[in-house]
């Protein structure tokens, strides 16, 4: 959600526009509008897909040929209760497939859903949007396959696809997939 309307038209009028600042500065400039004291995961993203975490604003190094993204998400809740998104769920699905391979993006378009591979144990991870059909079978947006068991987490604060690639960036970096392991696992 924007902060304020005065950000969502400097957002609407940088659409599809390369910024000429870094992505340090950028980052904390837009994340001060967009995610007002909510708590949030910023990551860049390699060639090659590698996620790696930023903390306290520093940007890892990101020099040489390797084209990279960025992107800060909210963190979802952890624990259990449906609104209406829109334009905003367009841009958060534009976001969510420039984070996913070919294959995932293509599984998302048909099926609303994806399978990711935890970045510290390597396991198996169905992610699955709220409109989904899997989602009724697997009752999380986040399912463990190789334990066939579903995480507790979610965000209906936002877009099913802002919410699915916020879990697809919270698996694939290091040390966060055991982070929301062991918050869900505190619940049980």
């Amino acid at each position: 959600m924007v902060g304020s309307e005065h950000a969502k038209a400097a957002l609407d009028a940088l659409d599809g526009c390369a910024l000429a600042c870094g992505i340090a500065k950028a980052q904390r400039v837009l994340v001060r509008h967009l995610k007002v004291g909510k708590p949030t995961l910023s990551v860049v993203q390699y060639a090659g897909g590698r996620l790696e975490e930023v903390r306290d604003e520093a940007i890892p190094a990101i020099e040489g040929p390797e084209p990279v993204k960025a992107v800060t998400v909210q963190r979802p809740t952890i624990g259990c209760p449906s609104p209406d998104f829109g334009q905003a769920d367009v841009r958060a699905t534009e976001v969510l497939t420039a984070f996913l391979s070919a294959e995932q993006a293509e599984d998302w378009r048909r099926f609303n859903r994806f399978i990711m591979q935890g970045a510290d144990t390597g396991r198996r991870y169905l992610i699955s949007s709220r409109k989904s059909p899997s989602y009724g079978t697997f009752h999380r947006s986040l399912y463990d396959l190789d334990a066939k068991q579903p995480l507790c987490t979610h965000d209906w604060s936002v877009p099913a696809a802002e919410e699915a690639l916020a879990l697809r960036v919270i698996v694939g970096t290091p040390g966060w997939e055991t982070r929301i392991r062991e918050a869900t696992e505190a619940l049980a």
